[in-house]
């Protein structure tokens, strides 16, 4: 499972949604505070840790 940031654009509010794939695909997101359907996804920064030195 991901988590993917959004940001409402009814209500000005930024938020995070943790979902899978299938469920990202599917839509239909709405805004957890107001409830507005205006919904776009902001790119959030990913990094990794491993085990092995560079």
């Amino acid at each position: 499972m991901s988590n993917y940031l959004f940001f409402c654009l009814d209500c000005q509010e930024e938020f995070a949604q943790h979902m899978n794939m299938s469920e990202y695909e599917k839509g239909g997101l709405t805004c957890p505070k107001c409830g507005g359907k205006r919904v776009t996804q902001h790119v959030e920064a990913f990094s990794a840790v491993t085990s092995r030195k560079s």
